[in-house]
């Protein structure tokens, strides 16, 4: 008998997807680019993202008994499905390399002063490679115990970051007029695509599109937050804040009256690198399965986890590199993947009429 994963399981995965990107380099870009606007860019994004989640949701609920690698062969064809989940498997890949480099980065910064990349790079890439193969459910569960604790961190974070901030700085209110170019970190966004991972597995329930909701609502309310109290507590000075959710914690007063609390928030923030990592490797995997069907899954993730090495490897673990490749090279393909191809499905399945005889596709 198969077994699905709950509503609250994906909601939960969802919220790590949305939230784990957020609140690191980002904020730092962010409102270096826009300054006391970063936190209404964000919103705007995330609403973008939301609105794009509802077309998935829609879809599950007309094409329930389908994977999305399913839905993808009855709207277009074995052809093009292929042609775009191979696009889906470069937006996971692209991720898993930048996610990769930023844990490298954060734990140098914030728990060793001198990593070595082989310490870091094989124990991981061995640790996740087994947890992928463990599956969608295994995820998901681990994704349900582990998430309530980081929405705790993530509001304990922004209330010490809050102490002695001044929030007069986020004013006056957009001073400078509408945003310019607001799809120039589309990088950070684009999140909700992890959801084709999970389509064929998710269980309806009783209101399973209200309680997915709510849990992206709160997602966007947290991580636009962060970037609003960010900006507040550092103002002018945010350039030298590399690191938004740590450099919050620990740039507090507060925190030397309760000794290494900060190092308990640290290792949280650490932990929703790897769950992440693990999530977007899983993406990686669904999609190049879909592509390649016949490939064993154990080669198929070696081979992932062995391109990941190789690119971060060349590139230095220089996170600031990937940044700028994807600022400059991969800033209109993004916008397709996350975009365009979404919309293009959800307008052929909304004119698609089922038949009453019509069944899945074969697996």
């Amino acid at each position: 008998m198969k077994k699905f994963i709950s509503t609250r399981q994906l909601t939960m995965v969802l919220i790590l997807s949305m939230i784990g990107l957020k609140v690191l380099v980002f904020p730092n870009l962010i409102s270096q680019e826009l300054g006391r606007d970063s936190y209404i860019f964000v919103f705007f994004m995330m609403s973008l993202d939301f609105a794009v989640l509802l077309t998935f949701l829609f879809l599950k609920s007309k094409f329930k008994d389908m994977t999305y690698n399913e839905l993808l062969e009855y709207l277009f064809g074995k052809f093009v499905s292929k042609i775009i989940m191979f696009c889906f498997f470069a937006y996971f890949l692209n991720r898993c390399c930048a996610i990769f480099e930023t844990n490298f980065v954060y734990l140098n910064e914030n728990l060793y002063t001198n990593f070595n990349w082989f310490s870091f790079s094989m124990p991981i890439l061995v640790v996740i490679v087994l947890v992928s193969l463990q599956g969608v459910n295994a995820f998901a569960r681990t994704c349900e115990i582990f998430v309530p604790l980081i929405i705790l961190g993530f509001i304990v974070s922004i209330i010490i970051g809050s102490v002695q901030t001044d929030f007069t700085n986020l004013l006056p209110f957009m001073e400078k007029g509408a945003l310019q170019d607001v799809f120039k970190f589309d990088f950070w966004f684009g999140d909700y695509l992890i959801f084709m991972v999970f389509f064929g597995d998710l269980k309806v329930e009783k209101r399973t599109n209200l309680k997915i909701c709510t849990g992206v609502i709160i997602s966007i309310l947290l991580a636009t937050s962060v970037i609003a109290v960010f900006y507040a507590k550092f103002n002018n000075s945010v350039v030298c804040h590399s690191n938004a959710i740590s450099d919050l914690i620990q740039a507090s007063p507060s925190m030397s009256d309760i000794g290494s609390f900060d190092w308990i928030l640290i290792l949280i923030w650490d932990m929703v690198l790897f769950l992440l990592l693990s999530l977007n490797i899983l993406g990686a995997y669904y999609t190049v399965r879909q592509i390649l069907s016949k490939i064993n899954p154990v080669i198929a993730l070696l081979v992932i986890a062995l391109i990941v090495f190789a690119i971060v490897y060349f590139n230095n673990f220089d996170i600031f590199f990937a940044i700028d490749f994807n600022l400059k090279y991969f800033k209109y393909p993004l916008l397709f993947i996350q975009y365009v191809i979404p919309a293009l499905i959800f307008i052929v399945a909304l004119f698609r009429r089922r038949k009453k005889d019509e069944v899945s596709v074969e697996k």
